[in-house]
């Protein structure tokens, strides 16, 4: 059984929704050779509750024993967000057995960014120049309560 954060069902988590983790769970629909019980109950869970899974034809897992690699470290999110996320997987273990996964998003605003701008003459300088001064007993105070008051 998948064991998730209560709620336990991913249909009472508020969306939209990001799901990270090592699942232990071997199936096709990520690139196993074969498609084994957990595996089954999470294909069954994204179909279940329309997600989606980020993670390509990357392996996350490198078992040592057996010198192969897996995908079972996974990454699932909420349609809505499909478009927007990219996962990569680290070339280097960095003495894991677990390559590193790199989850980013995508930011950009339709291409156009914007710089902040702000309105100088709106400002309440007076107040802005009161509220700075810091004085030497606020140097000197021994506490940060009492400089604060």
């Amino acid at each position: 059984m998948i064991q998730l954060p209560s709620p336990k069902d991913p249909g009472d988590l508020p969306a939209p929704l990001i799901i990270l983790g090592d699942f232990n769970g071997h199936s096709t629909l990520w690139d196993s050779a074969k498609t084994n019980p957990r595996g089954r109950q999470i294909e069954q869970v994204l179909s279940d509750h329309c997600l989606c899974l980020l993670n390509h034809e990357e392996p996350t897992y490198f078992h040592e024993p057996t010198r192969s690699f897996h995908t079972i470290d996974l990454a699932i999110c909420s349609p809505s967000l499909l478009s927007h996320l990219n996962l990569s997987v680290e070339k280097n273990l960095y003495n894991s057995d677990h390559f590193p996964v790199i989850l980013s998003h995508d930011s950009d605003p339709g291409g156009k960014t914007f710089p902040p701008t702000y309105s100088y003459r709106r400002a309440d300088w007076a107040l802005f120049t009161q509220l700075a001064v810091i004085t030497d007993a606020m140097v000197k105070a021994e506490s940060i309560d009492t400089t604060v008051q």
